[in-house]
């Protein structure tokens, strides 16, 4: 059905840089995953970041560590089950083929 509405606005609200923390080279997203809040973003260097929604909206990074510094990544995603209220997991395959379930925040 035609509507006489204009069409959403959907302006750019935000911009993320990806680099390489050492090198400062600029890393192409391959990957991405959405979870309400949060937001999983994989890198062509395998890397993997997890960004938050704050309450103005804007995106803010997670602090990562251990294994998720230290392993390559081929593929990730967010899950939450509806019928929990807990927070979503972080579900990464690695290049080994291992397969790795974490709590977003951790």
């Amino acid at each position: 059905m035609l509507t006489d509405e204009p069409p959403p606005d959907f302006n750019l609200a935000q911009i993320l840089p990806m680099e390489d923390e050492v090198t400062g080279a600029d890393l192409q997203v391959i990957g991405a995953s959405f979870c309400d809040p949060y937001l999983l973003i994989l890198r062509d260097d395998s890397s993997v970041t997890v960004f938050k929604t704050d309450i103005n909206g804007e995106l803010e990074e997670l602090e990562r560590a251990g294994d998720i510094l230290d392993d390559k990544w081929l593929s990730g995603c967010l899950y939450k089950p509806q019928q929990l209220d807990q927070e979503p997991v972080l579900c990464l395959l690695n290049a080994d083929g291992g397969f790795r379930v974490r709590n977003a925040l951790t």
